[in-house]
């Protein structure tokens, strides 16, 4: 005997669908040994094969011994139980009569088919509102207790830009594609009962669908990826920064001490974002043999090294018009959350969109450009006055 697997093309719950389309294989000589989204057969000689379900009673696993008897007598055999919602029967004599004659006790039978989904779908519904819930929570609510000073701008881009990573997004994917197999189960229930309960025979199935097949092969390969995903970010290696390989300005080609600096770079990834990196640099004055402490001033009488620190990202956005959105909002992921911050739009000859905010305390600044769909955000610690170096970093978008 042959093992064959086929993707499922219709809903679980079209009961007249699912019969045929098993009657179909049992035509070709494939006989199931296990039925869900994903269908295993085993080829037989037998190839006048017919099979039909019979609705299991609740917290019933197999069909009791008396069940089975009186279905065996009509001439069909019990074969093995799908999930606990029905009996598979099947039969190789073309004159074994239909096992179902009381159509409205069939009906009033899919009843507990109907409390199982209903129930799935508050589960899913609960799930999607606690989502959003926390999305709002996010955006709305959660403040650091060392903020003296709401920025001016959303964190919403940042988390659009985080839930279009791939952990997220196939969170987000099997969650819609759960909600709308639930839906479709139960629409077709619902009109299946209708008909049986006023004594009529179901309505015909809308066959075997293309959509339905590729629906139940994505969620079966989403699900082993989230699970290799989910596992290798809880207990996988760090994301360590390396040398920069794509370009960035350059901490020391902005001062007019002469520095030597380290510079480390961290990649991200979003569907929205196909270039998003994050180059860190840290500079020190070696010409000073002093104290390695931070100073803004490189002048300064104190015992002080100066030391200035920048961080850039660079993003390329895929939709256009999004990047000045998106720049906002790492505006607000990078603002020190601890000082108060001045923030002046800007108008410069060749970009879009030019923000540049300077701390209350002297030392640090911030500075964001887009010119299309890219993005350059910098927060820059030091003793330089960003705002005179745009040319410079205009360079790099």
């Amino acid at each position: 005997m042959k093992t064959v697997h086929k993707l499922l093309p219709l809903s679980l719950y079209d009961i007249p669908g699912l019969e045929a389309w098993l009657d179909e294989q049992g035509r070709q000589g494939l006989f199931p040994t296990k039925v869900n989204s994903w269908v295993t057969f085993q080829t037989c000689e037998m190839t006048h094969l017919r099979f039909r379900l019979a609705i299991l009673k609740p917290r019933q696993k197999v069909p009791s011994p008396e069940e089975q008897e009186l279905y065996q007598a009509a001439g069909w055999r019990y074969s093995f139980s799908i999930g606990e919602m029905y009996a598979l029967y099947y039969t190789n004599d073309p004159q074994a009569p239909e096992p179902f004659t009381d159509l409205e006790s069939r009906g009033d039978a899919l009843a507990v088919l109907k409390r199982r989904l209903n129930r799935h779908l508050i589960i899913q519904s609960i799930g999607a509102a606690l989502l959003v819930a926390v999305l709002v929570w996010a955006i709305w609510i959660y403040r650091s207790p060392f903020d003296v000073q709401p920025g001016p701008y959303s964190i919403l881009p940042l988390l659009v830009l985080n839930a279009f990573q791939p952990i997220p997004l196939i969170y987000l994917l099997l969650l819609v594609s759960f909600i709308v197999v639930t839906v479709r189960h139960t629409r077709r229930l619902r009109r299946i009962c209708r008909r049986l309960k006023n004594g009529l025979p179901p309505p015909p199935s809308p066959g075997p669908s293309r959509v339905i097949r590729w629906q139940n092969g994505l969620t079966l390969a989403l699900i082993p990826i989230m699970i290799v995903f989910t596992l290798w970010n809880q207990y996988g290696p760090e994301p360590q920064p390396h040398t920069p390989t794509k370009p960035y300005p350059e901490l020391a080609s902005m001062e007019t001490v002469p520095l030597t600096y380290t510079a480390g770079q961290l990649n991200d990834f979003s569907l929205l974002a196909p270039l998003w990196y994050t180059v860190e640099q840290r500079g020190e004055d070696l010409q000073t043999e002093l104290g390695n402490i931070f100073s803004p001033d490189p002048n300064s009488d104190e015992n002080y090294r100066y030391a200035p620190r920048m961080e850039s990202i660079r993003l390329r956005v895929l939709l256009p018009g999004t990047g000045k959105w998106f720049a906002q909002g790492l505006v607000e992921r990078m603002r020190l959350v601890n000082l108060h911050w001045t923030y002046e739009e800007l108008t410069y000859p060749g970009l879009d969109w030019v923000m540049y905010a300077d701390s209350d305390d002297g030392v640090y600044q911030m500075a964001a450009l887009v010119k299309g769909r890219d993005v350059l955000v910098c927060r820059y610690g030091g003793g330089e006055d960003l705002s005179q170096h745009l040319s410079t970093l205009q360079t790099f978008l």
